[in-house]
């Protein structure tokens, strides 16, 4: 495989070298030849394509009039045809990279086409032009700034559309990473020699279940020491071999920020991860060694190179191929949170770039591709349409967790998909997850829209807010650091403030609101574990004891614990309490305390919306009564499980979001 995607006539540094200098002219380009002779180019323009399922490959023209050398190397010529997707037995590889890349920069570089005397120039980024110069060998290539007319956004528009075919039904995928540099061929044999096909760990080795989770979460040391405990011997390259750093600065590549390179890589195959091969320069490798080396490093940046993007972006694709060959629901909703770290150039791009790996498990209208359309309307119909398709809130949440993105003005139940999360969703997408039942399982129900803007839901206003607690659990601290933090600040501010409201010492009530309000009644450990703890650690007796203790409370009944006990459940506990950065605590006028969105503010209300399995804090519109703005979810002991939700079905209010 490797031989037919990369040829041997060039190194990476003759191509990147060899791009032609060239000099537009009104009617086409004029480039030098090395011994002084000007050939001249028209300007390429691409032909309509003649079938609604057509696209165009680029192959190499192996037979030009004669050889032509510019800097030194010879200047390629291609061809593009036409070919038909349901073609039986066609065969291409489809390139997945970035426009611009380190080293290459984002310059046009002229790719020749047709032949010496009378060919054409397409002006295409210096990233693709490498990339074809490098690949476009023996099978013809899919490349989406040639393959499609850029100048033409109907077609742009059909070919979005046939993205999740042109990907599905390649012979193979290539990831270009870009022209060599630096080390990186010493980084991809390295990934060959660990996890390459005769490597120390071959790929293709199954790894014990528990040996992927704590590549996945463990430094690198301890990945060393893990491993040598269940193998019995030290499997993996030393800590002085420079080809860990090397490999790790390939994960720096731009390739592993880019949107719509995540699609690209799960569709050929359905999630065959055989069917892609990463290539850097004349280097290549297997997507499956390249992945597996990359969780031997570790999360850490033990060699000195911060990877962290790509390893996640390398484990963000392992988790979907796995969904894809399992043929899982992949849900948009889910698709568009996941992959929310992603960068792509055009806000719109954000759904675009996700349709062909979308597949629903419940049926939902399809979203029309158009490039013009405005994003705030894009997104206003993506949203209704999820809103429609589950009778469920859930993904305006995801609204008020974004902030700062490019979209102006977008109503606070509309998530703007382009700014990057500020804070968790509690919540998953499948309701047979969810972890709380606010509404008791009351669906919404899609009212008449009255204004494009305004999102109409039933509900009832459950709570107000008193007072935010002026306090802060940190966050992108060690456990130790927040323990201390929450010893210091954060437990006796919130425990004076509850009882300064109640006008009582803080009882053992007060004491159990505030542990299941920090842990989210015990939702936390279900994600981050059991911390070396067990059950009998959370049981009401031990919190109060606890608690007690860290608040210098005195007790008559109770011992106190050991020093060794108790630092060890608060430092459990301050990794528990992590959920609660970014939000706020805050006094409540019913059920007296809650945690809430950062937004939060004295006088907001708290509801319970039909479709929610979560309260959320509502701010009313001080011009227009009844209309109100979505803060966000929140956390209320007491109302979390339908406490609240006594009323009739036919009791609820019309409550109107803007």
């Amino acid at each position: 495989m490797q031989q037919s995607l990369n040829g041997t006539s060039h190194t990476q540094h003759s191509v990147g070298s060899a791009i032609p200098r060239y000099t537009a002219r009104e009617d086409g380009y004029h480039i030098r030849k090395d011994n002084g002779e000007l050939l001249f180019y028209s300007k390429y323009a691409h032909q309509p394509l003649s079938r609604p399922r057509s696209i165009r490959l680029i192959k190499r023209n192996l037979n030009p009039q004669r050889t032509s050398w510019v800097h030194g190397s010879t200047l390629n010529h291609f061809v593009i045809e036409e070919r038909s997707l349901d073609e039986p037995g066609l065969q291409y590889v489809a390139l997945s990279y970035a426009w611009a890349e380190w080293g290459s920069g984002n310059v046009d570089a002229p790719l020749t086409l047709g032949i010496e005397y009378g060919g054409s120039v397409l002006l295409i980024t210096s990233n693709a032009w490498m990339a074809v110069n490098t690949m476009a060998k023996s099978l013809p290539l899919w490349v989406d700034q040639i393959s499609n007319n850029q100048k033409d956004n109907k077609e742009k528009e059909e070919q979005i559309k046939l993205m999740g075919d042109i990907y599905s039904k390649c012979w193979v995928c290539a990831v270009w990473l870009g022209p060599e540099l630096g080390d990186s061929n010493a980084g991809f044999q390295f990934a060959r020699e660990l996890c390459g096909e005769d490597g120390l760990i071959p790929a293709a080795e199954d790894l014990p279940k528990e040996v992927i989770k704590f590549c996945l979460t463990y430094p690198h040391s301890r990945i060393r020491e893990e491993l040598r405990k269940i193998q019995g011997r030290d499997r993996l390259p030393s800590v002085t071999d420079p080809g860990w750093a090397a490999f790790g600065r390939c994960l720096q590549r731009l390739w592993f920020t880019r949107l719509w390179t995540f699609q690209e890589t799960l569709l050929p195959g359905s999630g065959d991860i055989s069917k892609v091969t990463v290539v850097c320069g004349e280097s290549s490798t297997t997507l499956k060694a390249f992945t597996r080396t990359s969780y031997f490093l570790g999360n850490d940046n033990s060699f000195g190179v911060d990877h962290a993007i790509g390893r996640a972006a390398l484990n963000m694709i392992s988790h979907w191929q796995f969904r894809m060959q399992h043929n899982l629901p992949r849900p948009l909703l889910l698709l568009l949170d996941n992959a929310r770290n992603y960068d792509c150039a055009k806000p719109n791009d954000r759904i675009y770039a996700l349709l062909g790996l979308q597949a629903e498990d419940i049926p939902m209208e399809l979203i029309d591709v158009s490039i013009k359309r405005p994003t705030d309307e894009l997104y206003m119909d993506v949203t209704r349409k999820i809103i429609r398709a589950r009778s469920s809130l859930l993904v305006c949440l995801h609204a008020p967790m974004r902030m700062g993105g490019e979209v102006p003005n977008l109503p606070s139940w509309v998530p703007d998909w382009t700014a990057k999360a500020t804070t968790n969703l509690i919540e998953m997408v499948d309701p047979n997850d969810y972890q709380f039942r606010a509404d008791q399982g009351r669906v919404h129900l899609d009212a008449a829209i009255r204004f494009n803007r305004q999102l109409v839901t039933r509900g009832k206003p459950v709570d107000k807010v008193l007072e935010i607690i002026d306090c802060e659990v940190p966050d992108r601290v060690s456990d130790m650091i927040r323990k201390e933090r929450l010893l210091r600040d954060v437990l006796p501010l919130i425990a004076v403030s509850l009882a300064a409201q109640s006008k009582d010492p803080l009882n053992s009530a007060g004491l159990l609101k505030i542990f299941k309000t920090m842990t989210l009644d015990g939702v936390t450990r279900k994600y981050i574990g059991d911390l070396g703890m067990s059950e009998m650690d959370w049981t009401l007796p031990v919190v109060e004891q606890m608690l007690c203790h860290a608040l210098q409370i005195p007790t008559e009944s109770q011992q106190a614990p050991s020093q060794d006990d108790f630092d060890r459940w608060m430092l459990a506990l301050s990794a528990q309490a992590l959920f609660c950065s970014t939000r706020r605590f805050a006094l409540l006028e019913k059920n007296k305390f809650g945690l809430l969105p950062q937004e939060a503010r004295e006088k907001d209300i708290i509801a319970v919306l039909h479709g929610l399995s979560m309260p959320v804090v509502l701010r009313g519109d001080s011009e227009h009564a009844g209309l109100y703005r979505l803060m966000g979810h929140c956390f209320v002991d007491g109302i979390m499980y339908g406490e609240s939700v006594s009323w009739e079905a036919t009791e609820a209010s019309e409550i109107c979001i803007e």
